[in-house]
């Protein structure tokens, strides 16, 4: 990378970082200096700019470098035919396309997720004149808040000290490095975080606004990865019934994901072939038809709750175990392992240390995280064999997991 690009880049996560400032830093208690902003930036940026490279160099581009190459076209659409530029982000092509409403939904939601992508690095290629990093930075600069929205939950609701909260939040590695490339990912955290920190002002006060923005953050959600929103709403209905409803926590958590598998099946005895178990089949051989260098031993499931209880070992094997340091190849796969094997070691700190005080039992957002990052990991692995795609998907619930596991037991162990 030349020096001028060096510089471009620099730049411009100054300037950003000095926007996000004046939007972050706040009149409340835990708002984020100037130093939080542009190292939390710096290091997004950083990981965001060696995502990119990686993938032209070793993997041919792939997804990340595809998004970026469609906006290209899309720049030159706005600037010789606006109106145009922004009547695709319209239905009507979607419907047109569908043999039924729902099917017109599904194929506009859809679109809607490549459009939001492609059409936004379009306008940023107005600024940055067709630059695939200095895109990657701007964009960062959006994804920024879904670190930030998350720094806000657990500061708030745990009183943890900023310092702390940033580390856990912004500096764990392995995550953000999947959550700073030009790929859904960012959009998705984003709107995860922003759903979990509506939810915990809805609890502490039910106004209209903040009914708004969760409505705003599960439908984000659900345009980027639908089978996401519906895991999430899942877990926030726990959480809300155990600190709104003041509901019994193992009867909440329990009695939820046990109504929930009884929807998922019961859909397939009324409709075998349109139910929930068909569409995860039909979502595991779309995934057995893509070609990739690696992939991971999974057996073909039916849509029926033997075959799901069969292959759920190996599903949560697949996401949560591997790849074994001794499998590894390549130096993705290497820092994927590492990975792997830190967040099982903490794991095993945490139901160490929780063993000792039973009162992470009644923290509902705690509760909310382990039964949605469980759930992420069984629908990942019942679907996916590859591990590239397995570390994207997980990185999301993992890192929620091990910021909010850690803020529990920090406030556990200081009261």
């Amino acid at each position: 990378m030349s020096a001028v690009k060096i510089f471009q880049i620099l730049s411009i996560t100054i300037t950003v970082a000095f926007v996000l400032f004046l939007v972050c830093r706040g009149r409340r208690q835990h708002g984020l200096t100037y130093l939080q902003v542009i190292t939390g930036l710096g290091i997004k940026i950083a990981l965001g700019t060696i995502y990119g490279y990686l993938f032209l160099k070793f993997y041919h581009g792939d997804d990340t470098w595809y998004f970026f190459d469609e906006s290209l076209p899309q720049t030159k659409l706005l600037l010789a035919d606006p109106s145009r530029f922004f009547l695709e982000l319209t239905p009507a092509a979607s419907f047109e396309q569908a043999t039924s409403f729902f099917g017109g939904v599904q194929n506009y939601f859809s679109d809607l997720e490549f459009w939001i992508q492609v059409k936004l690095l379009a306008i940023f290629n107005l600024v940055t004149f067709y630059d695939y990093y200095l895109d990657m930075c701007l964009l960062n600069g959006l994804f920024f808040f879904g670190h930030y929205f998350l720094y806000r939950l657990i500061t708030n609701r745990y009183e943890l000290n900023t310092r702390l909260a940033f580390a856990l939040v912004f500096c764990f590695l392995p995550a953000v490095f999947w959550l700073s490339g030009i790929r859904p990912d960012g959009y998705l955290f984003l709107f995860v975080t922003l759903s979990l920190l509506a939810t915990d002002r809805l609890i502490k006060n039910p106004s209209w606004y903040n009914y708004v923005v969760l409505v705003l953050g599960l439908l984000g959600t659900l345009i980027f990865r639908p089978p996401y929103a519906a895991l999430l709403v899942a877990a926030l209905v726990i959480w809300a019934l155990i600190e709104k409803a003041q509901r019994r926590p193992g009867l909440a958590f329990f009695g939820v994901y046990g109504l929930c598998i009884l929807v998922f099946f019961g859909s397939g005895l009324l409709s075998p072939l349109n139910g929930l178990p068909a569409k995860v089949v039909e979502r595991q051989q779309t995934f057995f038809e893509l070609k990739a260098n690696t992939r991971y031993k999974l057996d073909s499931l039916r849509p029926d709750p033997l075959s799901f209880l069969k292959v759920s070992p190996q599903a949560l094997n697949n996401t949560a175990l591997r790849p074994y340091l001794w499998e590894a190849k390549g130096i993705l796969q290497f820092s994927n392992a590492a990975e792997t094997l830190l967040v099982m070691l903490f794991i095993l700190f945490f139901i160490y240390k929780a063993s000792f005080n039973k009162s992470w039992y009644s923290d509902g957002l705690l509760l909310a995280v382990i039964g949605f990052a469980l759930s992420v990991y069984l629908f990942t692995g019942f679907t996916v064999p590859y591990p590239g795609a397995i570390v994207r998907y997980r990185a999301i619930p993992e890192l929620l997991f091990i910021v909010v596991a850690a803020a529990s037991l920090r406030r556990l162990y200081n009261n």
